[in-house]
């Protein structure tokens, strides 16, 4: 499967989830729920983490992405849903 880590389109990303979802595959829908300040992506972006730990689409990159990933790797696992509070000015990277 090969993976698009750039910012895609909702449809993109819709469209992975169906497929996903055809297949029985297990994965997790990212998406930024809240922003403040400056931040690489606004509310709503969304990417997809797939059980083989490829990813579709970004939610801006860096050390906060990979965090993210990290999380949604332990959902795939755990099965439970969570929220995830970063804050990109406390080491984890700031865009621009």
């Amino acid at each position: 499967m090969s993976a698009q880590k750039l910012p895609i389109s909702d449809h993109e990303i819709y469209a992975t989830l169906a497929r996903m979802v055809a297949e029985k595959e297990d994965g997790v829908l990212v998406t930024v729920v809240r922003t403040c300040k400056s931040t690489p992506r606004h509310e709503g972006s969304k990417m997809v983490v797939h059980h083989n730990g490829t990813v579709t689409g970004s939610i801006g990159g860096g050390r906060g992405e990979a965090r993210v990933i990290e999380e949604a790797n332990l959902v795939i696992n755990e099965r439970q849903c969570r929220i995830l509070a970063l804050d990109l000015a406390k080491g984890l990277g700031i865009c621009g």
